[in-house]
């Protein structure tokens, strides 16, 4: 769970300051409170270096733990499982910033869209400067003249009739033994 955790909060936060740096560049040409913006940074900022500090202090926590758990069955120390320090406070606390910092991040880009949502027409991306304002044209086909009364049927010619061959002649029959008699 945690560490699906850590992997959303990262990839969310690296893609929203993504999308926030293109919004910036191809419609907001000259955007109102620009503040917002880079205080949504800050925070998807603070987003990101918690959860890579979360990884460290959790390395660190795991390592105490086998520690403990070490102390409790081999040395039969019962206060060991119940023991809690700095950093295992700390993890919770990188764990707990790193999505409220994110989650204001998203908040702040949500507030500073909505104050440079373009009026009216929104305008066509930029290429390379340049607003792109129309497209390419669709080829058009040549118009040619059409025959009054379109075009004639195809004619056929007629087949030759032709009788058909008789059929021949059955060839003579020779008279058997057995009719000489």
């Amino acid at each position: 769970g945690a560490e699906n955790y850590d992997k959303s909060i990262i990839t969310l936060a690296t893609a929203f300051l993504g999308f926030s740096i293109g919004y910036l560049k191809d419609f907001a040409s000259a955007p109102n409170h620009i503040w917002v913006l880079v205080l949504s940074w800050l925070f998807f900022t603070i987003s990101v270096a918690s959860v890579i500090a979360s990884f460290l202090a959790s390395q660190k926590v795991q390592r105490l733990t086998v520690s403990r758990a070490m102390r409790y069955y081999e040395n039969h120390q019962d206060d060991a499982l119940s023991e809690r320090i700095w950093v295992d406070k700390a993890l919770d606390c990188l764990n707990l910033t790193s999505g409220v910092s994110f989650v204001t991040g998203l908040m702040l880009s949500s507030i500073f869209v909505f104050f440079n949502i373009p009026k009216g027409e929104v305008p066509m991306p930029k290429q390379n400067g340049i607003p792109i304002s129309k497209g390419i044209s669709a080829p058009t086909a040549e118009s040619r003249p059409r025959p009054l009364g379109g075009v004639p049927a195809p004619t056929y010619e007629q087949r030759p009739t032709t009788q058909p061959a008789p059929a021949p002649e059955p060839p003579p029959t020779q008279p058997s033994e057995g009719d000489k008699k």
